[in-house]
C-alpha cells in the first residue's frame, strides 16, 4: 500500500509552527518588538506649545525658537525656519516607534554615549528628548534611546536622516519671498539701469506700468515669480556678516524683486551667478542670510524689460492678412490672396500674375510670427532712415504695418506700431522682402 502524506491540516500545523521558531529566532537574536507600557515610549508631544526644537550632530547645534510670526533659528546664526519641516519632526517624534529594541543597555558599542547626535524639543511643561547612533552594520536602522530609555531602540533610518537628524538646509525655510497663495498682485523691479513697474489684470495677463505703458511678456514674468514664490533655495552661505556681499553681486545688488500682494511686499535681493552658474545668490525677504536658488531665471531677474516686454511685433493670425503690399524708395509689388485660395501678385494695371503662393504663405507667417531679439531704443521719437516698409491689409479692413531701417551687418532696426520704440530683428526679414521685391517667385 502506497505511503500517503501529511494532510492539509496536518501541512497548515508544520508551516504556523515553523513561524513561531523562526519569530522566536529573531527575538532572541536581534531584541524583542516594543510593547504598551515598555520603557522609553514616546510621551504626548503638546505640538502647539512647542517653545524650542534643538537639532545636534557632534560639535553643530542648530536651535530654533518658536516666535510670533512663526519659528526661527537663533543658532548658529539667525533665519527663518521652515515651519512645515518642523511640524513634521515634531509628528515623527511624536509617533517614534521602534523596528526592534536590543536588551543591551551600554551605548557606547552602539555610537550612544556620547551619541552622534540628538534630536530635542521643549515646552513650559516638559522636555523630550531622542539621541541617535550609529547605523546598523547590517540590515539598515539606525541606533536610537528615545526619552531617557534604558535599552536601545533600533529607528526607521529614512525617519531619522529625514526628519530627526536632516541637513542644515532642510531647517531653513526654502522660500526666497513667502506671500502666502493668493494671487501677486504688483511687481516693483530694479536693476542696475532701470526701474520697472509691473501688474496682473484680472485674466493673468501682466502689463508694464513704468516706464511706459506695454504688454509684458506673460509667461516669462509669471516664471520668475514663481522661482520667488516657491520652494526654491538649495543651499545657505552663512548670515550677511560672514559673506563678502560685493564678490557675490549683492552690495551693490544685480536686481531687486518685491512682490506685492494686499499689505505683503516682501523684497528679494539678487546677486551673481555661482561659477558653474547652475545657481543665484540671492537675500531671501526679510532675512539676514545669503542663499543660491537655480538659475534658470536669472537673465529674467536682472535684463529688466529687455526681458520682461512682450517681443512679438503683431497680434493677429497669418490668415487674417488680405493683402501685402512691399515699398522700397520707388520701387513696389502688391500681393494678395486670391478668390480661389494662394497668392498672386496685383500689377499697378490690375492685372493678377501668379505666385508660388506656398514660399509667400512661409513668408507671411513668418513675418507675423517675428519677435524682437533686443531693443536698442526703449521710447519712440529717435529716427532711422526708412529702407523699406511692409504694409498688411487684414480681413476686417483693419491694417498693420512694419518699418525697416537700412540692415548694418547683421543687425536690422525697425518699427511696428504695437511696439513703443525701435526694435532688432535679424537682417534677414530685411533680406527675404527685398528678393520679393525684386523678384518675386514664379510657378
Amino acid at each position: 500500500m502506497a505511503r500517503r502524506g501529511p494532510s492539509a491540516a496536518q501541512a497548515i500545523l508544520i508551516v504556523a509552527l515553523l513561524g513561531v521558531l523562526f519569530v522566536w529566532y529573531r527575538i532572541a537574536r536581534n531584541g524583542g518588538p516594543a510593547e504598551p507600557g515598555s520603557e522609553g515610549i514616546v510621551p504626548p508631544l503638546p505640538e502647539e506649545e512647542i517653545e524650542e526644537i534643538l537639532f545636534e550632530r557632534g560639535e553643530e547645534r542648530i536651535r530654533v525658537v518658536r516666535e510670533t510670526d512663526g519659528f526661527w533659528i537663533v543658532e548658529p546664526y539667525r533665519d527663518r525656519a521652515d515651519e512645515r519641516f518642523l511640524r513634521s519632526s515634531l509628528r515623527v517624534a511624536a509617533t517614534l516607534e521602534p523596528e526592534r529594541i536590543l536588551p543591551d543597555t551600554a551605548g557606547a558599542q552602539f555610537g550612544l554615549d556620547p551619541p552622534a547626535a540628538a534630536w530635542t524639543a521643549a515646552w513650559s511643561g516638559g522636555r523630550f528628548r531622542v539621541v541617535l547612533g550609529d547605523t546598523v552594520p547590517a540590515g539598515g536602522g539606525r541606533y536610537g534611546r528615545p526619552g531617557g530609555a534604558r535599552r536601545i531602540w533600533i529607528l526607521d533610518p529614512f525617519l531619522v536622516r529625514r526628519f530627526l537628524a536632516p541637513p542644515t538646509h532642510e531647517i531653513h525655510s526654502p522660500v526666497p519671498a513667502p506671500i502666502g497663495h493668493g494671487r501677486v498682485d504688483t511687481l516693483r523691479i530694479a536693476t542696475r539701469e532701470e526701474e520697472i513697474t509691473l501688474t496682473r489684470r484680472p485674466g493673468g495677463e501682466w502689463t508694464i506700468l513704468h516706464p511706459f505703458r506695454f504688454d509684458a511678456e506673460a509667461r516669462t514674468v509669471q516664471r520668475a515669480v514663481n522661482d520667488l514664490r516657491r520652494e526654491t533655495i538649495t543651499a545657505y552661505l552663512g548670515p550677511l556678516d560672514s559673506v563678502d556681499l560685493p564678490a557675490h553681486g549683492l552690495d551693490p545688488p544685480r536686481a531687486t524683486w518685491q512682490l506685492i500682494q494686499g499689505g505683503r511686499r516682501p523684497e528679494v535681493v539678487i546677486g551673481h551667478p555661482t561659477p558653474d552658474e547652475r545657481s543665484v545668490h540671492v537675500i531671501p525677504a526679510g532675512r539676514e542670510v545669503v542663499a543660491l536658488i537655480p538659475s534658470e531665471s536669472f537673465r529674467i531677474f536682472v535684463d529688466g524689460l529687455e526681458r520682461l516686454r512682450d517681443p512679438r511685433l503683431f497680434l493677429l493670425p497669418a490668415d487674417s492678412v488680405r493683402t501685402v503690399e512691399v515699398r522700397a524708395g520707388a520701387d513696389r509689388r502688391r500681393f494678395a490672396r486670391a478668390e480661389a485660395g494662394g497668392w498672386v501678385e496685383i500689377a499697378a494695371d490690375g492685372e493678377e500674375r501668379p505666385l508660388r503662393s506656398d514660399a509667400l504663405e512661409t513668408a507671411v507667417r513668418n513675418l507675423v510670427a517675428l519677435r524682437a531679439v533686443s531693443y536698442p531704443e526703449a521710447r519712440s521719437g529717435s529716427a532711422f532712415p526708412e529702407a523699406m516698409r511692409i504694409r498688411l491689409l487684414l480681413r476686417d479692413g483693419s491694417r498693420d504695418s512694419l518699418q525697416l531701417a537700412r540692415p548694418q551687418g547683421d543687425a536690422l532696426l525697425a518699427r511696428a506700431p504695437r511696439q513703443p520704440g525701435w526694435v532688432r530683428l535679424p537682417a534677414a526679414v530685411h533680406r527675404t522682402w527685398r528678393l520679393w521685391l525684386d523678384r518675386p517667385l514664379r510657378p
